[in-house]
Formats: structure tokens, sequence, C-alpha cells
């Protein structure tokens, strides 16, 4: 669902904008069809991804509007080429892990059609009667909300007291621990010493999640990333940072982030 757009402008014959109240907005091309933007702080450049009915594109914070139609003009042949992201079907045959938890589908022949679920012994069951097309956008919809439930109660359990252990371990002081659901940056410190987490650092490794939460803690010293905040690193971690990161950003394209898009 998108927002409800507060104002309209126009462009040329060829594009129109809908200004929306979160700062989004609606494109309307010809060739390409609708097209939603938004702006994130942290792009320095504009993306562009094919959905299943429509195009996302993110652009930096101060990027010009104006300058948005000239961008998809420019780009459109490679636009077109752009091959739709599919979100997979969570059924049963979908094997879904994270560091505390594994997800399994249950087919039920109770009559009650509700989809429930319980987390017992590192097993998150979600049970889906089978009178209800699992297929459904409704019920995929709903699936996937528990998984992320789950996910933000996990992390938050687990994220907080790691942090907290690794601080008292280290001598650095934390304000407060947040839980965000952020896919673009997993991890973030503030000058006044709150860390904020994102529920899908779960689907790490624990070596992983340690150095997103050391590197974290590294930022109370040092809100830099230059050389002595690499070196304060990989002395809180035992070894090279740097390396772990290179690794981490190489096993983190295996994880299955994509499947609660």
């Amino acid at each position: 669902m998108f927002c409800s757009y507060r104002k309209c402008f126009c462009f040329s014959d060829k594009f129109s904008i809908n200004l929306y109240i979160r700062i989004m907005y609606e494109y309307f091309d010809k060739d390409l069809g609708k097209i939603i933007v938004k702006k994130d702080g942290r792009k320095r450049r504009c993306v562009i991804k094919r959905k299943d009915n429509h195009f996302l594109m993110t652009i930096p914070a101060t990027f010009p509007l104006k300058e948005i139609p000239k961008i998809i003009e420019d780009n459109k042949p490679n636009i077109l080429k752009l091959t739709p992201i599919t979100t997979p079907i969570i059924d049963e045959n979908k094997k879904i892990s994270t560091l505390t938890f594994s997800v399994k589908i249950i087919r039920t022949s109770l009559l009650d059609e509700k989809i429930k679920m319980t987390l017992n012994n590192r097993v998150l069951k979600i049970s889906v009667p089978d009178s209800i097309d699992i297929n459904s956008d409704n019920v995929q919809k709903k699936i996937r909300k528990m998984i992320k439930e789950t996910l933000r109660k996990e992390a938050k359990r687990v994220l907080q007291k790691k942090t907290m252990d690794f601080a008292n371990k280290l001598g650095v002081e934390v304000t407060l621990v947040k839980i965000n659901s952020s896919k673009g940056r997993l991890g973030s410190c503030s000058n006044m010493g709150v860390i904020n987490y994102s529920l899908y650092l779960m689907f790490l490794s624990e070596r992983y999640i340690d150095y997103i939460v050391l590197h974290e803690l590294a930022h109370r010293i040092n809100m830099s990333h230059d050389d002595n905040f690499w070196n304060l690193l990989s002395e809180f971690c035992g070894e090279d940072a740097r390396l772990i990161r290179e690794k981490m950003k190489q096993d983190a394209s295996k994880t299955e982030i994509t499947v609660l898009d």
C-alpha cells in the first residue's frame, strides 16, 4: 500500500508526480508505468528496482526532484531490461533459519480457519488450515508478519543482552538499544549512545552478529571510520575487523532476508 498523496506536479506530458505525506512520490511514464520514488539519507546515488507492478526508485535526500524525469529518460533502456523482484512463497517446503529459531509451516485439518503460531524448542511453528489458500497474498502477508514479529522479539532479547555484556566487558557506555526493520543498515550508533539494530541481523551467523555489535560499540569511542577506528575494532574482535567485514558481505548475500519482503 502507498501513502495518500497531498499534491500533484506535472513536469511534462510524459511525467507527473504525486507528493506523499511520507516523502514518497509517484511518477507515471507511458513506457514504464508507475514509478514510486522515495528518499533515503544514506543513499549516495539513484537506484531503480523492478517490482511486480511498478518500479521503485530510491534517491539521496538532497537529490533535486526536477532531475528525476531526466534520470528516468536517460536510463529507460536499462530500466526496461530489469527483471521483477519476486517474493518467494513461504509454504511447507520453504526452509528459513535464524540464529535462535527455524520456521516450520504445518498444514492442519482443524475446522478453525485461523493461522496460528507457537515458538518452542527453537522452532517457530505456523499452522495453516488446509481450507486456506497458502499462496494467496493475504495469507503470505500474515505468515511474514508472524515471522517478523518473532524475529523482532528474539532480536530484542539477544541483541540487548549481547550489547550490554560486551559493553560492560569493554567499559563502554550505552544509553539504549533499539530494534528496527531496516534492510539497508544492520546497525547504527548515535552520539547520545543509542544503538539501533535491524531485526534482520538475526539471519546472520553469531560471529557476524558479534562483529556488528562490537562495530557499534567501537563507535562509542570513535564515530568515524578512520584507521584508529578499525584498529580499535580489530582489538575488540581479536582479529582483523576488515577481513570479517569482507567475509560477512559475501556470506550475507546467501541469507533469507529477501524472503520477508
